[in-house]
Protein backbone atom coordinates (compact mmCIF):
# COMPACT_ATOMS: atom_id res chain seq x y z
CA UNK A 1 0.00 0.00 0.00
CA UNK A 2 2.73 2.29 0.64
CA UNK A 3 3.85 1.40 -2.52
CA UNK A 4 0.74 2.12 -4.36
CA UNK A 5 0.40 5.33 -2.62
CA UNK A 6 4.03 6.98 -2.37
CA UNK A 7 5.42 4.95 -6.06
CA UNK A 8 8.42 4.13 -3.40
CA UNK A 9 10.30 0.73 -3.66
CA UNK A 10 10.98 0.46 -0.21
CA UNK A 11 10.30 -3.28 1.32
CA UNK A 12 7.00 -3.62 3.05
CA UNK A 13 6.78 -5.15 6.18
CA UNK A 14 6.48 -8.47 6.29
CA UNK A 15 2.72 -9.32 7.32
CA UNK A 16 1.57 -12.94 6.06
CA UNK A 17 -1.81 -14.08 6.51
CA UNK A 18 -4.54 -12.27 7.78
CA UNK A 19 -6.99 -14.46 9.40
CA UNK A 20 -9.43 -11.69 10.32
CA UNK A 21 -9.03 -9.34 7.99
CA UNK A 22 -7.12 -6.29 6.81
CA UNK A 23 -8.73 -2.97 7.77
CA UNK A 24 -7.68 0.67 5.94
CA UNK A 25 -8.97 3.77 7.53
CA UNK A 26 -8.56 7.13 5.71
CA UNK A 27 -6.60 9.96 7.17
CA UNK A 28 -7.73 13.82 7.00
CA UNK A 29 -10.91 14.23 8.53
CA UNK A 30 -12.51 16.46 11.14
CA UNK A 31 -15.13 14.15 11.79
CA UNK A 32 -14.37 9.99 11.96
CA UNK A 33 -12.13 8.68 9.61
CA UNK A 34 -13.49 6.40 7.53
CA UNK A 35 -12.65 2.62 7.36
CA UNK A 36 -12.64 -0.36 4.87
CA UNK A 37 -12.70 -3.59 5.36
CA UNK A 38 -11.74 -6.58 3.69
CA UNK A 39 -10.87 -10.07 3.55
CA UNK A 40 -8.42 -11.92 1.32
CA UNK A 41 -6.12 -15.36 1.39
CA UNK A 42 -3.18 -12.84 2.43
CA UNK A 43 -2.91 -9.45 3.96
CA UNK A 44 -1.52 -8.22 0.70
CA UNK A 45 -4.32 -9.68 -1.37
CA UNK A 46 -6.97 -7.93 1.00
CA UNK A 47 -5.07 -4.88 1.13
CA UNK A 48 -4.90 -4.86 -2.52
CA UNK A 49 -8.98 -5.22 -3.01
CA UNK A 50 -8.82 -2.46 -0.01
CA UNK A 51 -6.80 -0.20 -2.35
CA UNK A 52 -8.69 -0.51 -5.58
CA UNK A 53 -11.91 0.23 -4.04
CA UNK A 54 -11.29 2.76 -1.74
CA UNK A 55 -7.85 4.00 -2.06
CA UNK A 56 -7.03 8.00 -2.47
CA UNK A 57 -3.46 8.59 -3.64
CA UNK A 58 -4.68 12.45 -1.96
CA UNK A 59 -5.20 11.33 1.37
CA UNK A 60 -2.32 12.79 3.92
CA UNK A 61 -2.44 9.53 5.92
CA UNK A 62 -3.75 6.01 5.96
CA UNK A 63 -4.30 3.64 8.93
CA UNK A 64 -3.63 -0.07 7.76
CA UNK A 65 -4.68 -3.26 10.92
CA UNK A 66 -4.12 -6.62 10.06
CA UNK A 67 -6.45 -8.70 11.81
CA UNK A 68 -5.69 -12.09 13.63
CA UNK A 69 -7.88 -15.21 14.20
CA UNK A 70 -10.97 -14.33 16.04
CA UNK A 71 -11.40 -15.88 19.39
CA UNK A 72 -14.70 -16.10 21.45
CA UNK A 73 -14.58 -13.05 23.27
CA UNK A 74 -16.53 -14.13 26.82
CA UNK A 75 -15.86 -17.67 27.06
CA UNK A 76 -17.93 -19.18 24.41
CA UNK A 77 -19.45 -16.69 21.52
CA UNK A 78 -22.77 -17.54 21.68
CA UNK A 79 -23.76 -14.62 23.55
CA UNK A 80 -27.17 -12.29 24.00
CA UNK A 81 -26.62 -8.83 23.16
CA UNK A 82 -27.73 -6.66 26.53
CA UNK A 83 -26.69 -9.52 29.04
CA UNK A 84 -22.47 -10.37 27.60
CA UNK A 85 -20.09 -9.08 29.73
CA UNK A 86 -16.41 -8.66 27.96
CA UNK A 87 -12.97 -8.31 29.76
CA UNK A 88 -11.34 -5.80 27.53
CA UNK A 89 -7.99 -4.12 28.11
CA UNK A 90 -8.64 -0.66 26.24
CA UNK A 91 -7.98 -0.31 22.48
CA UNK A 92 -6.23 -4.25 23.08
CA UNK A 93 -9.13 -6.23 21.18
CA UNK A 94 -11.73 -5.80 18.32
CA UNK A 95 -14.70 -7.19 18.41
CA UNK A 96 -16.36 -9.40 15.36
CA UNK A 97 -20.09 -10.15 15.46
CA UNK A 98 -21.84 -12.64 13.75
CA UNK A 99 -20.35 -15.82 11.87
CA UNK A 100 -16.34 -15.79 11.45
CA UNK A 101 -16.42 -14.31 7.88
CA UNK A 102 -19.35 -11.32 9.20
CA UNK A 103 -18.72 -8.09 8.29
CA UNK A 104 -19.42 -6.76 11.37
CA UNK A 105 -15.87 -6.17 12.62
CA UNK A 106 -14.61 -3.50 14.47
CA UNK A 107 -11.40 -2.28 15.47
CA UNK A 108 -9.80 -1.78 18.97
CA UNK A 109 -9.55 1.62 18.73
CA UNK A 110 -12.91 1.74 17.33
CA UNK A 111 -14.31 -0.13 20.06
CA UNK A 112 -13.25 2.20 22.29
CA UNK A 113 -14.00 5.50 20.62
CA UNK A 114 -17.47 4.62 20.26
CA UNK A 115 -17.69 3.46 23.58
CA UNK A 116 -18.84 -0.19 22.52
CA UNK A 117 -18.33 -1.58 25.92
CA UNK A 118 -18.63 0.22 29.39
CA UNK A 119 -15.49 0.19 32.12
CA UNK A 120 -17.15 -2.96 33.32
CA UNK A 121 -17.85 -4.83 30.33
CA UNK A 122 -21.02 -4.39 29.39
CA UNK A 123 -21.59 -4.39 25.53
CA UNK A 124 -23.29 -1.18 24.44
CA UNK A 125 -25.64 -2.30 21.22
CA UNK A 126 -26.40 0.92 20.38
CA UNK A 127 -23.15 2.27 19.87
CA UNK A 128 -22.59 -0.82 18.08
CA UNK A 129 -25.26 0.07 15.42
CA UNK A 130 -24.28 3.85 15.21
CA UNK A 131 -20.93 2.53 14.02
CA UNK A 132 -22.15 0.28 11.61
CA UNK A 133 -23.92 2.68 10.27
CA UNK A 134 -21.11 4.55 9.22
CA UNK A 135 -19.46 1.13 7.38
CA UNK A 136 -22.00 0.88 4.29
CA UNK A 137 -25.04 -1.11 3.37
CA UNK A 138 -23.51 -4.26 4.59
CA UNK A 139 -22.27 -4.03 7.97
CA UNK A 140 -25.39 -2.07 8.75
CA UNK A 141 -27.61 -4.50 7.43
CA UNK A 142 -25.73 -7.12 9.58
CA UNK A 143 -26.17 -5.17 12.64
CA UNK A 144 -29.72 -4.88 12.24
CA UNK A 145 -30.28 -8.39 12.11
CA UNK A 146 -27.93 -9.39 14.97
CA UNK A 147 -29.13 -6.20 17.63
CA UNK A 148 -32.09 -5.41 16.96
CA UNK A 149 -33.70 -8.79 15.29
CA UNK A 150 -31.95 -11.63 16.61
CA UNK A 151 -30.37 -10.59 20.22
CA UNK A 152 -28.10 -13.86 20.39
CA UNK A 153 -25.43 -13.74 18.65
CA UNK A 154 -21.53 -14.76 18.40
CA UNK A 155 -19.54 -12.17 19.60
CA UNK A 156 -15.68 -13.00 19.19
CA UNK A 157 -12.43 -10.85 19.83
CA UNK A 158 -9.35 -10.30 17.82
CA UNK A 159 -5.92 -8.31 18.09
CA UNK A 160 -4.18 -6.44 15.61
CA UNK A 161 -0.84 -5.62 13.65
CA UNK A 162 -1.39 -1.80 12.65
CA UNK A 163 0.54 0.00 10.71
CA UNK A 164 0.44 4.31 9.97
CA UNK A 165 1.17 5.34 6.81
CA UNK A 166 2.31 9.12 5.98
CA UNK A 167 4.46 11.08 3.95
CA UNK A 168 7.17 10.25 6.37
CA UNK A 169 6.98 6.63 5.87
CA UNK A 170 5.74 3.47 7.61
CA UNK A 171 5.40 3.75 11.34
CA UNK A 172 4.05 0.59 13.96
CA UNK A 173 1.15 1.44 15.88
CA UNK A 174 0.44 -0.47 18.92
CA UNK A 175 -3.32 0.55 21.04
CA UNK A 176 -3.73 3.32 18.95
CA UNK A 177 -0.08 5.23 19.59
CA UNK A 178 3.02 4.62 17.57
CA UNK A 179 5.47 2.97 19.12
CA UNK A 180 8.54 4.26 21.05
CA UNK A 181 7.46 7.34 22.48
CA UNK A 182 9.66 8.70 24.99
CA UNK A 183 10.76 11.26 26.74
CA UNK A 184 13.49 12.48 24.43
CA UNK A 185 13.10 16.79 23.96
CA UNK A 186 12.07 15.58 20.15
CA UNK A 187 9.71 13.71 20.98
CA UNK A 188 8.44 16.21 24.08
CA UNK A 189 8.90 18.99 21.51
CA UNK A 190 6.39 17.11 18.81
CA UNK A 191 3.96 16.40 21.90
CA UNK A 192 3.72 19.98 22.53
CA UNK A 193 3.19 21.47 18.73
CA UNK A 194 0.53 18.89 18.74
CA UNK A 195 -0.83 20.70 21.36
CA UNK A 196 -0.37 23.99 20.85
CA UNK A 197 -1.51 24.03 17.18
CA UNK A 198 -4.32 21.74 17.88
CA UNK A 199 -6.56 21.77 20.64
CA UNK A 200 -5.16 25.42 22.54
CA UNK A 201 -6.41 26.67 19.48
CA UNK A 202 -9.76 25.83 19.46
CA UNK A 203 -10.41 25.71 23.01
CA UNK A 204 -11.11 28.99 23.67
CA UNK A 205 -14.49 30.90 23.20
CA UNK A 206 -14.76 34.50 21.95
CA UNK A 207 -15.39 35.44 25.93
CA UNK A 208 -11.86 33.80 26.75
CA UNK A 209 -13.54 30.80 28.39
CA UNK A 210 -11.93 27.17 27.51
CA UNK A 211 -14.21 24.44 26.73
CA UNK A 212 -14.10 22.87 30.24
CA UNK A 213 -15.17 19.03 29.93
CA UNK A 214 -15.96 17.23 26.33
CA UNK A 215 -17.15 13.53 26.06
CA UNK A 216 -15.94 12.03 22.64
CA UNK A 217 -18.01 8.85 23.05
CA UNK A 218 -21.09 11.01 23.40
CA UNK A 219 -20.62 14.96 22.45
CA UNK A 220 -21.25 15.70 25.75
CA UNK A 221 -19.76 19.17 26.90
CA UNK A 222 -20.16 19.72 30.36
CA UNK A 223 -21.40 23.23 31.53
CA UNK A 224 -19.80 23.60 35.06
CA UNK A 225 -16.40 25.50 35.23
CA UNK A 226 -13.48 26.27 37.50
CA UNK A 227 -11.91 29.24 37.38
CA UNK A 228 -8.61 27.75 39.59
CA UNK A 229 -8.46 25.58 35.83
CA UNK A 230 -8.62 28.46 33.62
CA UNK A 231 -5.71 29.82 35.25
CA UNK A 232 -3.74 26.77 35.24
CA UNK A 233 -4.41 26.25 31.93
CA UNK A 234 -3.36 29.97 30.96
CA UNK A 235 -0.15 29.56 32.16
CA UNK A 236 0.49 26.35 30.43
CA UNK A 237 -0.36 28.01 27.71
CA UNK A 238 1.79 30.70 28.13
CA UNK A 239 4.55 27.90 28.67
CA UNK A 240 3.99 26.37 25.28
CA UNK A 241 4.02 29.75 23.71
CA UNK A 242 7.48 30.59 25.21
CA UNK A 243 8.81 27.48 23.34
CA UNK A 244 6.78 27.32 20.24
CA UNK A 245 6.63 30.94 20.11
CA UNK A 246 5.59 30.70 16.08
CA UNK A 247 2.63 28.61 17.03
CA UNK A 248 0.25 31.33 17.43
CA UNK A 249 -1.13 30.75 20.49
CA UNK A 250 -0.98 34.59 21.66
CA UNK A 251 -4.49 35.32 20.46
CA UNK A 252 -6.63 32.68 22.32
CA UNK A 253 -3.76 33.62 25.61
CA UNK A 254 -5.10 37.10 25.55
CA UNK A 255 -8.75 35.85 25.24
CA UNK A 256 -8.27 33.61 27.87
CA UNK A 257 -6.07 36.57 29.86
CA UNK A 258 -8.53 38.89 29.58
CA UNK A 259 -11.49 36.62 31.23
CA UNK A 260 -9.30 36.33 34.27
CA UNK A 261 -8.68 39.80 35.24
CA UNK A 262 -12.25 40.02 34.29
CA UNK A 263 -13.06 37.98 37.17
CA UNK A 264 -11.21 40.43 39.38
CA UNK A 265 -12.59 42.21 42.37
CA UNK A 266 -10.47 45.58 43.86
CA UNK A 267 -11.10 46.07 47.29
CA UNK A 268 -8.63 49.21 48.80
CA UNK A 269 -5.04 48.10 47.91
CA UNK A 270 -6.00 44.07 47.05
CA UNK A 271 -7.34 41.92 44.37
CA UNK A 272 -9.26 39.04 44.39
CA UNK A 273 -10.63 36.34 41.64
CA UNK A 274 -13.50 35.77 42.33
CA UNK A 275 -16.06 33.08 41.22
CA UNK A 276 -19.40 32.34 42.44
CA UNK A 277 -19.23 35.00 45.34
CA UNK A 278 -16.46 33.19 46.86
CA UNK A 279 -12.52 33.70 47.07
CA UNK A 280 -10.22 30.70 47.34
CA UNK A 281 -6.28 30.64 48.30
CA UNK A 282 -5.57 29.03 45.59
CA UNK A 283 -7.45 30.81 43.02
CA UNK A 284 -5.54 34.09 44.21
CA UNK A 285 -2.65 31.78 43.80
CA UNK A 286 -2.52 30.38 40.29
CA UNK A 287 -4.22 33.83 38.51
CA UNK A 288 -0.74 35.25 40.42
CA UNK A 289 1.10 32.46 38.57
CA UNK A 290 -0.48 32.82 35.12
CA UNK A 291 -0.37 36.69 35.39
CA UNK A 292 3.54 36.62 35.88
CA UNK A 293 3.81 34.08 33.37
CA UNK A 294 2.26 36.30 31.13
CA UNK A 295 4.11 39.48 31.85
CA UNK A 296 7.72 37.27 31.50
CA UNK A 297 6.51 35.94 28.41
CA UNK A 298 5.05 38.70 26.24
CA UNK A 299 6.65 42.24 27.87
CA UNK A 300 3.50 43.35 29.50
CA UNK A 301 3.10 44.24 32.51
CA UNK A 302 0.14 46.03 32.55
CA UNK A 303 -1.57 43.59 34.80
CA UNK A 304 1.28 44.89 37.71
CA UNK A 305 -1.05 46.33 39.79
CA UNK A 306 -3.54 43.57 39.71
CA UNK A 307 -0.41 41.00 40.71
CA UNK A 308 0.22 43.26 43.59
CA UNK A 309 -3.06 43.22 45.08
CA UNK A 310 -3.46 39.37 45.17
CA UNK A 311 -0.15 38.82 46.92
CA UNK A 312 -1.37 41.51 49.29
CA UNK A 313 -4.46 39.49 50.07
CA UNK A 314 -2.05 36.53 50.77
CA UNK A 315 0.31 38.46 52.23
CA UNK A 316 -2.21 40.53 54.68
CA UNK A 317 -4.01 37.07 55.50
CA UNK A 318 -0.72 35.87 56.40
CA UNK A 319 -0.08 38.89 58.86
CA UNK A 320 -2.92 38.40 60.27
CA UNK A 321 -3.67 34.80 61.07
CA UNK A 322 -0.25 33.76 61.56
CA UNK A 323 0.09 31.85 58.24
CA UNK A 324 -2.78 31.61 54.90
CA UNK A 325 -5.29 30.03 56.94
CA UNK A 326 -8.39 31.01 54.70
CA UNK A 327 -8.98 28.69 51.92
CA UNK A 328 -12.15 29.31 51.05
CA UNK A 329 -13.92 33.29 51.72
CA UNK A 330 -17.34 34.10 50.83
CA UNK A 331 -18.34 37.75 49.92
CA UNK A 332 -19.44 39.96 50.24
CA UNK A 333 -19.59 38.61 53.90
CA UNK A 334 -15.84 37.31 54.09
CA UNK A 335 -16.79 34.30 55.86
CA UNK A 336 -14.40 31.71 56.12
CA UNK A 337 -16.26 28.27 54.77
CA UNK A 338 -13.98 25.97 56.50
CA UNK A 339 -12.83 24.60 53.65
CA UNK A 340 -9.28 23.01 52.80
CA UNK A 341 -7.51 22.15 49.98
CA UNK A 342 -3.80 20.49 50.55
CA UNK A 343 -2.94 22.05 47.46
CA UNK A 344 -4.03 25.48 47.83
CA UNK A 345 -1.06 26.53 50.24
CA UNK A 346 1.60 25.42 47.67
CA UNK A 347 -0.08 27.06 44.81
CA UNK A 348 0.52 30.49 46.90
CA UNK A 349 4.32 30.27 47.88
CA UNK A 350 4.85 29.51 43.97
CA UNK A 351 2.89 32.58 43.14
CA UNK A 352 4.56 35.29 45.87
CA UNK A 353 8.16 33.62 45.03
CA UNK A 354 7.32 33.98 41.00
CA UNK A 355 6.07 37.70 42.07
CA UNK A 356 9.14 38.44 43.64
CA UNK A 357 11.36 37.23 40.88
CA UNK A 358 9.52 39.54 39.02
CA UNK A 359 9.86 42.59 41.79
CA UNK A 360 12.36 42.29 44.09
CA UNK A 361 9.79 43.02 47.14
CA UNK A 362 10.67 41.17 50.14
CA UNK A 363 7.05 40.80 51.71
CA UNK A 364 6.34 38.19 48.88
CA UNK A 365 9.59 35.96 50.17
CA UNK A 366 8.79 36.83 53.64
CA UNK A 367 4.90 35.71 53.46
CA UNK A 368 6.21 32.71 51.44
CA UNK A 369 8.71 31.22 53.75
CA UNK A 370 6.13 31.76 57.07
CA UNK A 371 4.01 29.57 55.04
CA UNK A 372 6.39 27.29 53.87
CA UNK A 373 7.37 26.94 57.58
CA UNK A 374 4.13 25.82 58.77
CA UNK A 375 3.68 23.20 56.08
CA UNK A 376 6.81 21.39 57.10
CA UNK A 377 7.32 21.38 60.92
CA UNK A 378 3.11 21.40 61.80
CA UNK A 379 0.75 20.44 58.62
CA UNK A 380 3.55 17.92 57.15
CA UNK A 381 5.02 17.06 60.48
CA UNK A 382 3.74 13.68 61.29
CA UNK A 383 3.45 12.45 57.86
CA UNK A 384 4.93 9.53 56.07
CA UNK A 385 6.30 7.92 52.97
CA UNK A 386 2.57 6.60 53.20
CA UNK A 387 0.77 9.44 53.51
CA UNK A 388 2.05 12.31 52.63
CA UNK A 389 0.66 14.45 49.71
CA UNK A 390 2.57 14.18 46.41
CA UNK A 391 2.30 17.84 46.16
CA UNK A 392 3.73 18.99 42.82
CA UNK A 393 2.99 22.57 43.40
CA UNK A 394 4.71 23.00 47.04
CA UNK A 395 7.74 21.12 44.98
CA UNK A 396 7.87 23.68 42.52
CA UNK A 397 7.58 26.02 45.19
CA UNK A 398 10.18 24.73 47.89
CA UNK A 399 12.30 24.25 44.74
CA UNK A 400 12.55 28.17 43.90
CA UNK A 401 12.29 29.45 47.27
CA UNK A 402 15.54 27.13 48.17
CA UNK A 403 17.15 29.35 44.93
CA UNK A 404 16.31 32.60 46.36
CA UNK A 405 16.64 31.81 50.54
CA UNK A 406 18.54 28.12 50.80
CA UNK A 407 17.17 25.70 53.51
CA UNK A 408 18.02 22.75 54.55
CA UNK A 409 14.33 22.46 55.48
CA UNK A 410 13.19 23.06 52.21
CA UNK A 411 15.35 20.53 50.22
CA UNK A 412 14.52 17.74 52.74
CA UNK A 413 11.23 18.10 52.81
CA UNK A 414 11.33 18.31 48.54
CA UNK A 415 13.51 15.10 48.57
CA UNK A 416 10.77 13.49 51.47
CA UNK A 417 7.72 14.45 49.04
CA UNK A 418 9.42 13.13 45.84
CA UNK A 419 10.93 9.97 47.42
CA UNK A 420 7.66 9.20 48.31
CA UNK A 421 6.59 9.41 44.84
CA UNK A 422 9.16 7.25 43.70
CA UNK A 423 7.93 4.39 45.87
CA UNK A 424 4.44 4.90 44.63
CA UNK A 425 5.71 4.48 40.93
CA UNK A 426 4.69 1.26 38.68
CA UNK A 427 6.92 -0.83 37.33
CA UNK A 428 6.56 -3.93 35.09
CA UNK A 429 2.76 -5.08 35.22
CA UNK A 430 0.64 -7.07 33.80
CA UNK A 431 -0.78 -4.60 31.64
CA UNK A 432 2.50 -2.62 29.85
CA UNK A 433 -0.08 -0.25 29.07
CA UNK A 434 0.08 1.11 33.14
CA UNK A 435 4.12 1.12 33.56
CA UNK A 436 4.93 4.52 34.62
CA UNK A 437 1.72 5.22 36.35
CA UNK A 438 1.20 5.67 40.19
CA UNK A 439 -0.51 3.37 42.37
CA UNK A 440 -3.91 4.70 43.00
CA UNK A 441 -7.65 3.75 42.74
CA UNK A 442 -9.14 2.52 39.46
CA UNK A 443 -7.46 2.61 35.99
CA UNK A 444 -4.72 4.94 35.24
CA UNK A 445 -5.49 8.73 34.82
CA UNK A 446 -3.30 11.40 33.07
CA UNK A 447 -3.20 13.67 35.20
CA UNK A 448 -2.29 12.65 38.50
CA UNK A 449 0.87 11.12 36.65
CA UNK A 450 1.60 14.24 34.98
CA UNK A 451 1.32 16.50 38.31
CA UNK A 452 3.88 13.85 39.81
CA UNK A 453 6.45 14.08 36.68
CA UNK A 454 6.04 18.03 36.93
CA UNK A 455 6.69 17.56 40.66
CA UNK A 456 9.90 15.29 39.90
CA UNK A 457 11.37 17.69 37.46
CA UNK A 458 11.15 20.45 40.58
CA UNK A 459 12.97 18.28 42.89
CA UNK A 460 15.37 17.26 40.38
CA UNK A 461 16.54 20.99 40.07
CA UNK A 462 16.89 21.21 43.67
CA UNK A 463 18.71 17.68 44.23
CA UNK A 464 21.39 18.94 41.16
CA UNK A 465 21.58 22.46 43.44
CA UNK A 466 22.73 20.21 46.65
CA UNK A 467 24.85 18.42 44.90
CA UNK A 468 23.12 15.03 45.03
CA UNK A 469 23.84 13.56 41.62
CA UNK A 470 22.51 9.74 42.13
CA UNK A 471 19.22 11.52 44.07
CA UNK A 472 18.55 13.51 40.72
CA UNK A 473 19.11 11.03 38.30
CA UNK A 474 16.83 8.80 40.37
CA UNK A 475 13.95 11.09 39.86
CA UNK A 476 14.34 12.31 36.50
CA UNK A 477 14.28 8.10 34.94
CA UNK A 478 10.88 8.41 37.32
CA UNK A 479 10.11 11.47 35.69
CA UNK A 480 10.34 9.99 32.00
CA UNK A 481 9.02 6.95 32.87
CA UNK A 482 5.90 9.01 33.96
CA UNK A 483 6.25 10.95 31.06
CA UNK A 484 6.32 7.89 28.56
CA UNK A 485 2.76 6.54 29.92
CA UNK A 486 1.52 9.94 29.70
CA UNK A 487 2.34 9.88 26.32
CA UNK A 488 -0.21 7.66 25.71
CA UNK A 489 -3.07 9.19 26.62
CA UNK A 490 -2.86 11.81 24.19
CA UNK A 491 -4.58 12.60 21.08
CA UNK A 492 -2.10 12.32 18.19
CA UNK A 493 -3.13 11.93 14.53
CA UNK A 494 -3.02 8.29 14.99
CA UNK A 495 -5.04 8.12 17.97
CA UNK A 496 -7.10 11.03 17.07
CA UNK A 497 -8.57 8.81 13.89
CA UNK A 498 -11.91 7.48 15.44
CA UNK A 499 -13.09 10.44 16.97
CA UNK A 500 -14.45 13.66 16.43
CA UNK A 501 -13.81 16.83 16.28
CA UNK A 502 -10.44 15.45 15.75
CA UNK A 503 -9.29 19.02 15.30
CA UNK A 504 -10.35 20.07 18.73
CA UNK A 505 -9.07 16.91 20.07
CA UNK A 506 -5.53 16.66 18.49
CA UNK A 507 -3.11 17.01 21.03
CA UNK A 508 -5.32 17.19 24.45
CA UNK A 509 -5.03 14.29 27.06
CA UNK A 510 -7.68 11.94 27.93
CA UNK A 511 -8.51 11.16 31.46
CA UNK A 512 -7.36 7.59 31.64
CA UNK A 513 -6.80 4.82 29.56
CA UNK A 514 -10.38 3.74 29.70
CA UNK A 515 -12.26 7.54 29.82
CA UNK A 516 -11.48 9.73 26.50
CA UNK A 517 -13.03 12.71 27.91
CA UNK A 518 -10.86 15.86 27.57
CA UNK A 519 -10.59 18.56 30.35
CA UNK A 520 -8.46 22.11 30.26
CA UNK A 521 -6.33 21.32 33.29
CA UNK A 522 -5.77 17.16 31.90
CA UNK A 523 -4.01 19.48 29.02
CA UNK A 524 -2.68 21.86 31.20
CA UNK A 525 -0.40 19.36 33.56
CA UNK A 526 0.60 17.54 30.69
CA UNK A 527 2.15 19.84 28.66
CA UNK A 528 3.88 21.84 31.78
CA UNK A 529 5.19 18.66 32.64
CA UNK A 530 6.23 18.08 29.18
CA UNK A 531 7.99 21.94 29.26
CA UNK A 532 10.10 20.87 32.60
CA UNK A 533 11.29 17.53 31.60
CA UNK A 534 13.03 19.88 28.33
CA UNK A 535 14.12 22.48 30.76
CA UNK A 536 16.12 19.57 32.33
CA UNK A 537 17.34 18.14 29.26
CA UNK A 538 18.31 21.34 28.14
CA UNK A 539 20.14 22.19 31.16
CA UNK A 540 22.08 19.15 31.78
Amino acid sequence: MWQKRSGSKASLPETGKAPGGVFLTEGGHSRRAPVFFARGETAAEAADKLWEAHGNPEAPSYKIDIAGAPEAAAGVSWQHARRVRLALPPRKYGLLFGEEDSPLAFLPEEVAAWGMVTEDGKLQPERVLEAASRRGNEAYEKAVELFLTEEWLDVYRFETVSYYVDDTGIQRVERGQEIGRVAEKAELMRAMTLASEGYFQHAVSFQGRFLYSYDPHTGYRHPKYNLLRHAGTLFSMLQMHETLPDAGLLPPIQKARRYLVQQMKQENDTYMAVEKKAVKLGGNGLALIALVKYAEVTGDHDDLPIMRGLAKWMHDMAETHGRLKLHKQTLPDKKDTGFTSHYYSGEAILSLVRLYQLEADERWLDTAEKEAAYLIHDRDKNETYDTIAHDHWLLYALNELDQLRPNDDYKSHSFFIADAIVQAQRGETDDPEWEGSYEMKGAPRSTPVACRSEGLCAAVQTARRAGEADRSETYRKAAAKGIAFQMKLQFTPVSVLYYEPSHLLMGAFQASTQDAEIRNDYTQHNVSSFYEYVKLLENE
